[in-house]
Parts: structure tokens; C-alpha cells; sequence
């Protein structure tokens, strides 16, 4: 008896000593995917689109949306990355990408950056273009998916006098306290009437729809919080590292009955800000899709 408490001591042991091990790996890796990000930037700055694509999963996808004020437009890449690269290398030449901010969450890193944008053929300077960039990544380190954000058409139009990254951040912190509150009024005064929203690889939606699905929300999961977890940003965007979790105990949540189950998702959204109020968001993960595989009865 004595030796198989020492035989299970020893187990014990061995058991702690691996859990540390893996969390010290994911730390390590998360350092990992930072500064593969970096070296993205690097080698795409000089265009080395062979170097940029050791990095990229070779069936990544990458879905860029280039801002036009209301009416954005969107680009979807499917295991089409160099084709995506050369297709932006075509249409707008990169002088140099100034990485401002980055922060990651798990699997994810978020990076805010400036680039300097030529025309092609003429040279011409344009202008800054403010880049928001979220990458995904596998277990191997390789970049599974990117969600690029450019400010194509206002460029610097969007600083505004008086507007500070220390402004931005207090908008921030204060949305998600008024979304604690679950008072979508509340929450949704933060944004601009004509703001649109972006989750995972959907389509972009108007401010209305995500308002109405969050009141909807809400009565289903009455004790939905968010923590945030970090912010970075810069004078026009932030982007926030947040973890969401509730309880399914209130009404059915698009058609499925309540089931008592909890959720807890881990987010990084950007946000890009104007005159004080939120004018665009994107979500590094679908709720919906996210929720339903954690509270569906099966």
C-alpha cells in the first residue's frame, strides 16, 4: 500500500510538472505568433511575398475590408494568399508599414499599423493608410486566417483635433461597462448611427441589426458579462481584448429552448473611432456560432 501512494505521489508529480510545461508553452507561443507578425510586416515592407508565405497556412484565408465611409467593400481570399499579396502589391505600393500597437489573446494576434501608400505607376504619395490587422493561427505557428481592415478613404481626414489615443481608450472602457449594464441604449449610444459591424468572416451589418440582436440576447442570457482583458489603440482606433460568458436561463435564444449551460468566449475587437463615437468594430469571433456550441443541448 505504502509504494502505491508513493507510485501515485510520483504520478502526481509528473502530471503538475507537464501542466506547467504546457502553459509555459502556450505562453512561449503566443510570443511566438507576435513576433511572426512582426517578421510579416518586415518582409512584406519589402516585398518579399516568398518570405511572407513560410508563414501562411497554405489553405489561409485572408478577407479584407476597405473602408468608404458607409459603404464598405469587401474582399475574400480562400487559400489564395499570394494572389491576395500581389493583388495589393498591384493596386497600392507600400513604402513603410509603422507597427504602432499589438496585443494577442490565445490563438490570435491584433496588430494596428500606418503604411505609407504610393501609387503604383506615378509614385505619387497618397497618403497614411490606418491598417487594423487580426491574424489567426494553428498550433504549428502558421496563419490560418487574417482580417484586414484599410482606411482607404478618409486617410488622415479621420484624425480629429482634440481626439487622443487616452480619449479613445476611455470611450472604450466605458462602452463596456455600459454594455455590463445591458441597456442596449446605453450601450449603443457609444456608436455612430451609420456604424457597421463585422464578425469572424460574415458580412458586415448595420448598427441596428447588432442592436436588436443584443437586446434579444440579453433577455436570453440575463447575466451576460464582459471583462476586458487589455487596450491598445492609437488617436483613431482601439482594439480590446475581452473574455464574454453568461448563462442560458432566460428566453429561447434563436429557437432553441433554454438550457441552463454557460458560455465563455474570448474576443479581440478593434474599433475605429471618430468625433468621439465608434464608427466601425470588428470581432475576431461569431457570438452566435460560438454561443450555440456551448449551451445546445447535445
Amino acid at each position: 500500500m505504502a509504494k502505491l501512494f508513493l507510485y501515485f505521489g510520483a504520478i502526481m508529480q509528473i502530471l503538475i510538472f507537464l501542466i506547467n510545461r504546457m502553459d509555459y508553452v502556450n505562453a512561449i507561443t503566443q510570443k511566438d505568433n507576435m513576433k511572426t507578425v512582426t517578421e510579416i510586416f518586415k518582409a512584406f515592407g519589402e516585398f518579399n511575398l516568398e518570405k511572407v508565405l513560410t508563414y501562411i497556412s497554405p489553405s489561409a484565408t485572408v478577407s479584407t475590408v476597405a473602408s468608404a465611409q458607409t459603404t464598405p467593400a469587401f474582399a475574400t481570399y480562400k487559400g489564395e494568399y499570394l494572389k491576395y499579396l500581389i493583388t495589393f502589391g498591384t493596386v497600392f505600393q507600400t513604402k513603410s508599414l509603422n507597427i504602432i500597437s499589438m496585443t494577442s489573446n490565445e490563438n490570435q494576434v491584433s496588430a494596428i499599423l500606418d503604411a505609407e501608400i504610393f501609387q503604383p505607376n506615378t509614385g505619387k504619395f497618397i497618403g497614411l493608410s490606418k491598417q487594423n490587422i487580426l491574424f489567426s493561427f494553428d498550433k504549428k505557428g502558421k496563419v490560418t486566417n487574417t482580417l484586414l481592415f484599410l482606411d482607404t478613404a478618409a486617410f488622415n481626414d479621420i484624425l480629429v483635433e482634440g481626439q487622443t489615443p487616452y480619449s479613445n481608450l476611455a470611450l472604450i472602457t466605458a462602452n463596456i461597462a455600459h454594455f455590463n449594464t445591458r441597456n442596449v441604449d446605453l450601450a449603443f449610444g457609444d456608436y455612430t448611427s451609420n456604424a457597421f459591424f463585422k464578425a469572424g468572416l460574415g458580412p458586415a451589418v448595420d448598427v441596428a441589426i447588432v442592436k436588436a440582436f443584443f437586446k434579444d440576447f440579453f433577455e436570453s442570457f440575463p447575466d451576460c458579462t464582459f471583462e476586458l482583458l487589455s487596450l491598445v489603440g492609437d488617436s483613431n482606433s482601439v482594439t480590446q481584448t475581452l473574455v464574454i460568458s453568461g448563462t442560458f436561463t432566460g428566453k429561447p435564444f434563436a429557437g432553441m429552448q433554454p438550457t441552463n449551460k454557460k458560455f465563455k468566449s474570448f474576443d479581440i475587437a478593434i474599433s475605429t473611432i471618430k468625433d468621439g463615437k465608434i464608427i466601425s468594430e470588428q470581432n475576431a469571433i461569431n457570438l452566435v456560432d460560438d454561443v450555440f456550441a456551448q449551451v445546445s443541448p447535445a
